[in-house]
């Protein structure tokens, strides 16, 4: 079993809640962090922040890395992000 580390941007708050429903129903549950702050810089140079929700998710094996990208897609139309950025197996995945 593996750990996949998630970085949620705290709202849309309707987008959030939905997304945790979705884990919880696909890997009977999650271990929610305090809070983070996520930070990237824009195409114009200017550093960017934004308050970050941070889960732990344990995946069993390629079935469910695949069941949690594809529940991450879902989050990443819903809530218009450009990008969703998880940790698995010690590397960075931009969905």
């Amino acid at each position: 079993m593996k750990l996949a580390r998630l970085y949620i941007p705290k709202y849309p708050d309707q987008q959030v809640f939905t997304l945790e429903k979705r884990i919880a129903a696909a890997f009977n549950g999650y271990t929610l962090y305090s809070f983070g702050v996520g930070v990237w810089r824009t195409p114009t140079g200017a550093l960017m922040q934004e308050p970050v929700y941070i889960y732990d998710v344990a995946i069993k094996g390629e079935d469910d890395k695949a069941a949690l990208e594809e529940i991450l897609l879902q989050y990443k139309t819903e809530a218009e992000q450009q990008e969703v950025l998880y940790v698995y197996d010690n590397q960075p995945i931009f969905l």
